[in-house]
């Protein structure tokens, strides 16, 4: 079990996928900020950019693995429009 989160697509968010496959992971929890596009429309490609790095570690591994999201303040877009409240 993996349990994580802030992810991104950073060098070293890409370091630690590296890592994942010797980890052998059974199930991946990513506790938020998982893509960091900030709720914006143009950012989408950030999630993308995400899962692609994911599939790199399946293939490497030759199995898939779930993986379990909960959104955070990044995904959501709350440093970019203070104010907003989702509760």
């Amino acid at each position: 079990m993996i349990n994580a989160g802030d992810s991104g697509t950073t060098p070293i968010a890409k370091f630690f996928n590296r890592m994942l496959p010797s980890l052998k992971p059974d199930i991946f929890f990513v506790g938020g900020d998982i893509a960091y596009d900030d709720n914006f429309g143009g950012c989408y490609f950030t999630w993308d950019f995400y899962i692609s790095e994911l599939e790199q570690v399946f293939e490497e591994l030759g199995y898939i693995f779930p993986i379990v999201l909960a959104v955070g303040n990044h995904d959501v877009g709350l440093n970019e429009l203070p104010g907003i409240n989702i509760t």
